[in-house]
């Protein structure tokens, strides 16, 4: 956080800069001054949130790793059963969003190892966009566990993938409170 002389010292040089002939409108300027000034303890909220995600990733892909040994087995199931095609497309979804996840996590925390010579826009954008997939992946989940009750021939033999999809949304679930704390 920046001390209070540092601010006043921003301010002055902010404010002299309106006061050059052709020089910005100072109301137009507001929210630039307000990123100029508080990029620091931006970065470090940003910081402490990627650290916390980073938390609760811890596991998953070990878990990853078992949904996907999962998915493999139960690929065999699908073949006899034309009902349930659907639900394949829907398993392959789940699995292209969760190596989507795990890409976007891993340029996340190639940037914050960069963090000197990164801004925290750029971590910030990077962080959004691994909460975009993280909703992407939730629906889908969703979509596949409602779409599995309309198909009671499978929902025994694929008991397993069921499982490890579950394991997977407690991480989800637990991203939804580091994303809007306001919430829980």
């Amino acid at each position: 956080m920046l001390s209070r002389r540092q601010i006043r010292e921003a301010v002055l040089q902010f404010l002299y800069s309106f006061d050059l002939e052709g020089g910005a409108d100072p109301s137009g300027m507001r929210e630039a001054f307000w990123d100029f000034v508080t990029e620091s303890d931006r970065k470090m909220l940003i910081a402490a949130t990627v650290r916390a995600v980073k938390h609760l990733a811890l596991g998953r892909e070990d878990r990853l790793v078992q949904l996907f040994s999962r998915i493999a087995k139960a690929r065999n199931e699908f073949g006899s059963r034309p009902e349930a095609e659907g639900l394949l497309e829907m398993l392959e979804r789940i699995q292209a969003l969760e190596s989507k996840w795990s890409e976007v996590f891993g340029q996340l925390e190639k940037q914050m190892r960069d963090v000197g010579d990164t801004s925290a826009n750029d971590v910030e954008r990077i962080l959004n966009r691994l909460f975009e997939v993280d909703h992407a992946l939730e629906e889908a989940r969703t979509s596949f566990l409602q779409a599995l009750e309309d198909v009671p021939s499978m929902k025994g033999r694929l008991e397993p993938v069921v499982a490890a999809i579950r394991r997977l949304q407690r991480i989800s679930d637990r991203a939804r409170m580091i994303e809007n704390p306001e919430q829980f």
